[in-house]
């Protein structure tokens, strides 16, 4: 397994340092950890981008560190951390000038993992901010450059053949009360390739007829789509009022999934306000007021 590291002088312009080298990395039956090497910037408002290959289908919330070095005491002084879609992460933690590594700490949800892994790498670009000065002199990181930023990214992964997964419901989101349509995203999560699985699914604790889902879902970095957007069904929402949607996934070709970890996803939303409402301080509080 390896990794790239590429500083870059602006998005359109890749520069100074290309290299493909080993990293760290450790996975279990359960947890999948990588520790990437020092990436670091040559020029003011540089960036660097990493990307990890050969990455697995998750089954579960990811840890992300972020670890950033060099003239970052200011309060302009960081990275701004984006992943592969451009989705910015957050900032790099200030910490005294040239003091070695600081972190921050990212909790990643499942869904937003298994997208990133579902091509088989995951990417990400620390842009530094103009005020981050690269001419300091001498290297405030040992040997290398002004300013680096590395990562430990962990997860649990899953193996196995016949393994699906529920991963996220994906509508009904920021909708009015009436009639909706209810979808959801399923995956691979194994190493052999799904061809029908089944997606059940509840609305606020009652059973709705289940879905079979027989188009071709790849392993994670085949050449076919390891996700796939399923339409449940259709139902009435009401105003004021709670719903939960539990989906889950079983029998991915036939038979019994070998992995119920990630096999259910579950979301609760409510409809939006419609209407006409005031915000009049003189009248008395009402359900539209």
């Amino acid at each position: 397994m390896k990794i790239t590291i590429l500083s870059i002088k602006d998005r359109s312009k890749f520069f100074a340092l290309a290299l493909m080298t080993l990293f760290s990395i450790s996975v279990s039956a359960q947890l999948y950890q990588v520790t990437t090497p020092s990436a670091c910037i040559s020029a003011t408002g540089g960036n660097a981008l990493t990307t990890i290959s050969q990455a697995p289908s998750p089954a579960g919330d990811a840890t992300l560190i972020f670890y950033a070095a060099g003239d970052l005491d200011g309060a302009t002084e960081r990275f701004e951390l984006f992943d592969e879609n451009n989705v910015s992460l957050g900032f790099s933690a200030n910490t005294p000038q040239c003091s070695g590594f600081g972190s921050v700490t990212f909790t990643i949800p499942l869904a937003q993992v298994a997208l990133w892994a579902a091509d088989g790498s995951i990417s990400f670009d620390a842009d530094a901010d103009a005020s981050v000065n690269t001419g300091l002199g001498g290297g405030c990181v040992v040997g290398v450059s002004d300013n680096c930023v590395y990562y430990t990214l962990s997860y649990p992964s899953v193996s196995g053949p016949n393994n699906a997964a529920a991963i996220s419901v994906d509508s009904p989101v920021n909708y009015c009360p009436g009639s909706q349509t209810i979808t959801a995203s399923i995956g691979n999560a194994g190493n052999n390739q799904i061809n029908s699985v089944m997606v059940n699914w509840e609305l606020n604790g009652v059973l709705k007829t289940p879905v079979s889902y027989t188009s071709l879902l790849d392993t994670v970095g085949g050449s076919g789509n390891s996700i796939a957007s399923v339409t449940l069904g259709t139902e009435n929402f009401l105003a004021d009022s709670l719903y939960n949607i539990k989906v889950w996934t079983s029998m991915p070709n036939g038979v019994a999934d070998t992995s119920n970890i990630n096999d259910t996803t579950v979301y609760s939303s409510k409809a939006s306000l419609s209407g006409v409402y005031t915000l009049d301080a003189n009248s008395a509080p009402s359900g539209t007021n």
